[in-house]
């Protein structure tokens, strides 16, 4: 019983890739994003939140009309170019908001990015804007601030995570 608790614990710190019947594999974003070594404060909140596991369970469990999921993913950087105190003042449902709006509805690798130009759905339910402020290089805009798309760190089905420059302010927040 303890080997089973040990094991469950170690598949929540590890990457698990298990090949599925249809070559799939499961991943861990948290891990993914450990891996970096940069995003220890979007960690935190995407913990503190429960975003970290809604995110986890729609990628491990998916339903028939799941998309996949794209994350842009502030590194520690992004964060402390904000007003200081501007995270700490923020209610729990404030921070969830701010971080689904870093989180698009559906999965899209580099390319496909790069071949968007307009609006896309996030899980705030406030889209973003992509546009091609350079040849091949994404940016995303929340309209107020633009940001450039770095190459992900990850791009297989059903999520990928984008490091950005900047934290995404959703409107009103």
């Amino acid at each position: 019983m303890a080997s089973l608790r040990v094991f469950a614990l170690l598949a929540l710190i590890l990457v698990l890739e298990v090949p599925a019947s249809d070559a799939q594999r499961t991943k861990e974003v948290i891990v993914i994003l450990n891996r970096a070594n940069q995003f220890s404060t979007l960690i935190k909140l995407l913990q503190d939140t429960g975003i970290l596991t809604l995110i986890q369970n729609a990628i491990d469990n998916p339903n028939p009309n799941f998309q996949g999921i794209t994350v842009f993913a502030p590194n520690d950087i992004a964060f402390r170019k904000l007003p200081p105190g501007f995270i700490e003042n923020l209610t729990i449902a404030q921070k969830t908001r701010l971080l689904q709006y870093q989180v698009l509805a559906g999965f899209f690798t580099f390319n496909g990015l790069s071949a968007l130009n307009g609006p896309v759905n996030t899980l705030a339910g406030v889209p973003l804007t992509i546009v091609q402020a350079l040849p091949s290089r994404p940016f995303v805009s929340s309209g107020s601030q633009i940001t450039a798309v770095k190459n992900p760190l990850t791009e297989d089905f059903p999520a990928s995570v984008f490091p950005i420059f900047d934290v995404l302010i959703p409107p009103g927040l």
